[in-house]
C-alpha cells in the first residue's frame, strides 16, 4: 500500500511535470492506493470538511472524520 503524499509534494511533482513539458496534458487519477484503476481527474482541492458535512464519505480505513477534516483535502 502506498502512503498519502501532502499538497507540497504534489506541488513539486506538478512543477516538475510542467517543467518537463507536460502541462497541457489531461490527469488520470488511481481508483485505488494499488492503481488497479484509474479515471479522469475532474475537481480541483476541496476542503475535506466541505464533503463530509454535506454527505458524509467513505473514508480510508484508519481516517476518521476528524482527521480528514483536520489533516485532509480532497483532490479530485
Amino acid at each position: 500500500m502506498n502512503s498519502a503524499i501532502t499538497v507540497n509534494q504534489l506541488y513539486a511533482i506538478l512543477r516538475n511535470c510542467i517543467k518537463n513539458g507536460n502541462g497541457g496534458k489531461k490527469i488520470l487519477i488511481s481508483d485505488d492506493d494499488e492503481g488497479n484503476g484509474y479515471h479522469e481527474l475532474f475537481f480541483g482541492i476541496t476542503p475535506s470538511k466541505d464533503i463530509i458535512s454535506m454527505v458524509g464519505a467513505n473514508l480510508p480505513f484508519n481516517v476518521t472524520e476528524e482527521d480528514a477534516i483536520n489533516n485532509y483535502v480532497i483532490l479530485g
